[in-house]
């Protein structure tokens, strides 16, 4: 199976090579920006933009791609995009073969805007592509929101059009926040996004520019379809910059599940709390409360390890100064050797130690709710202050309280 990934990848980087190859600048030629809808894989959860530009003389038809990526494994990909290392090209196709992959493979919603660019613009756009094709620029370090197929057409339209799309869209702010698309596309399956919600900073959580919006393809198409196009000297006419959008294939919607994984999560907590306070007062059985404490002390001492060491060694700049490290700690292991001796009904050996770490967490916990409230801590953290934070304050409740260790005979 990896010889035959190995062949299709040489196959398709090589048909790319062959493409970019016979690109030569058309003196008579339409741009159109061709706009893919979701897509099913995590990849592509936030659509894609290409753009397809036709040489009305020779009939070529040529599709720029900047979303091409080729590692060969989950694995490898998972590493390099934790690593914040990504390297993605610019790959160059016909326009069946892009037809085919994005219509019949993945079955996505595609459709296509005619960019209305006059023939200087034209030839500067199509100068900064066959710049962007020379080997040793033809790759690019990509970043979800600032580096990638959006943003790149984007930067290359304002360019050919006086600076003039970024001086309309740079000041005018949206109410939303890069927040507002990790939860709201990436949410497929729904564990996913309750991990990336408390492992990215506050870097994701200012109102963003309809500019720095256009990162999302189907915003770059709806804004780029508000402004009108421009002549030679920078003035803005009658004419729109996209003509009406034509859909080329209405694909399958691959919208986002509406479950709340936060929701979820402390539905279940709350239930399985209950039964393990039931089952304590009537049979007097600790199990399901020690599997608990002791599931805890794994989650959080592995969510919060992954933390520091994105800070310590990944890129990714929206992985670094997690607020949630206020709640979860690398020594939280401590619970699992709570919950140990809870359910072999054994004594503690230290105490006041446990105390102190279970009131040193209530302390952390309602430092984090007021520099909060305050608005000190500007990350958005409240689905996990509402949702998250309350088993682990009424584990440290439940485990601090001396006169609770005494009346069970857990400590002496």
């Amino acid at each position: 199976m990896r010889w035959r990934l190995g062949v299709l990848l040489v196959w398709v980087w090589l048909s790319d090579v062959a493409w970019a190859r016979k690109f030569v600048p058309p003196r008579n030629g339409d741009v159109y920006l061709v706009t893919l809808g979701l897509g099913q894989q995590l990849y592509s959860r936030y659509g894609h933009t290409v753009l397809r530009i036709i040489d009305r003389d020779s009939g070529a038809d040529y599709n720029f791609n900047w979303g091409i990526f080729d590692y060969r494994s989950q694995l490898a990909f998972g590493f390099v995009f934790f690593k914040g290392i990504l390297t993605y090209r610019l790959g160059v196709s016909g326009y069946a073969r892009m037809h085919d992959h994005y219509t019949r493979r993945e079955n996505r919603y595609m459709s296509q805007n005619k960019i209305n660019l006059t023939q200087k613009q034209k030839a500067q756009l199509f100068e900064l592509i066959a710049t962007n094709l020379r080997p040793e620029n033809i790759t690019y370090h990509y970043q979800y929101f600032f580096d990638n197929c959006a943003t790149i057409i984007r930067d290359y339209l304002d360019r050919v059009l006086h600076g003039k799309v970024k001086e309309t869209y740079a000041e005018q702010l949206t109410a939303q926040t890069f927040r507002h698309y990790v939860r709201g596309n990436l949410n497929r399956p729904p564990i996913v996004i309750f991990g990336l919600d408390m492992l990215m900073n506050s870097r994701i959580d200012y109102p963003l520019s309809k500019w720095q919006e256009m990162f999302y393809p189907l915003k770059l198409q709806q804004y780029m379809s508000e402004l009108r196009a421009l002549d030679d000297a920078g003035n803005f006419t009658d004419e729109p910059l996209l003509e009406v959008e034509e859909v080329i294939h209405q694909g399958e919607a691959w919208e986002s599940s509406d479950t709340d994984s936060f929701v979820v999560f402390a539905g279940v907590a709350l239930l399985l709390l209950l039964l393990s306070w039931l089952l304590f007062r009537r049979y007097n059985s600790r199990l399901l409360y020690s599997s608990l404490l002791m599931l805890w002390g794994i989650f959080a001492t592995l969510l919060s390890s992954v933390m520091i060491v994105s800070w310590c060694y990944s890129e990714h700049l929206d992985l670094h100064h997690n607020a949630n490290l206020w709640l979860f700690w690398p020594t939280d292991f401590i619970f699992c050797w709570i919950g140990l001796k809870t359910v072999r009904r054994k004594n503690f050996c230290w105490p006041r130690l446990v105390r102190g770490y279970c009131f040193a967490h209530l302390a952390a916990w309602l430092l984090l709710v007021s520099l909060r409230f305050l608005g000190i801590i500007t990350q958005n953290v409240d689905a996990v202050l509402w949702y998250v934070s309350p088993l682990v304050v009424v584990f440290c409740l439940v485990q601090g309280r001396k006169t609770f260790l005494e009346n069970t005979n857990y400590a002496h």
